[in-house]
């Protein structure tokens, strides 16, 4: 018997058309079973925020990613138009409230947020201008706190429901989710500015 060429099939077995038509009957029916278990398991892998980039660094994510049960149990987001760092670890952001969202308002922003494109790390400094804050129907500390830099790609979050692992995250401040959810901000605080920065 002939040995099988590298990365093909043995001409003799398809030298006659009906060995032809038989290897295109196996091949062909199981072409969409494998296409609905791999798109089923991208899904699932999704749902849970464990879709990695070719090449990304471990624990590097497509998606941003928000903690699960603080998304499920938000009631009211609070955008703050950051003025200045925190002095300490931990510390609300200082700025101005300028604007609430609640009911789909909020749900669809925590979407937005949740569908930001992963990136790398850029090492410009983090300045973060904006930030929201989530809050259960209590009203009571907020469950977490996300200062979004544009300009570094990063996004930094803290709160009583934020695991380590979701502290600090890195996006795609020029793709499309991004430049939509810079302008949510912005329109919602139109007269609020920080001077020289353009986040």
């Amino acid at each position: 018997m002939a040995a099988l060429p590298t990365g093909g099939v043995a001409p003799v077995f398809v030298q006659h058309n009906r060995r032809v038509a038989a290897l295109i009957q196996v091949i062909c029916p199981t072409l969409p079973v494998f296409r609905l278990v791999e798109r089923q398991a991208v899904c699932e892998s999704r749902s849970r925020g464990q879709v990695h980039r070719p090449g990304a660094g471990r624990g590097q994510t497509t998606h941003m990613q928000l903690p699960a049960e603080a998304v499920a149990t938000t009631v009211l987001l609070e955008v703050i138009r950051i003025s200045e760092r925190p002095t300490k670890r931990g510390a609300p952001y200082p700025g101005m409230a300028s604007a609430h969202w609640i009911g789909s308002e909020a749900a669809d922003v925590m979407a937005l947020i949740e569908s930001l494109p992963g990136s790398e790390q850029h090492r410009c400094g983090f300045s973060p201008g904006w930030s929201v804050r989530a809050y259960a129907d209590t009203l009571d500390l907020a469950l977490f706190e996300a200062a979004f830099c544009f300009s570094c790609h990063e996004v930094r979050m803290q709160g009583t429901a934020v695991p380590p692992e979701l502290a600090t995250q890195f996006f795609d401040a020029d793709a499309p989710q991004a430049h939509a959810l810079l302008t949510l901000f912005r329109d919602a605080a139109p007269q609020l500015g920080r001077p020289g920065q353009k986040t």
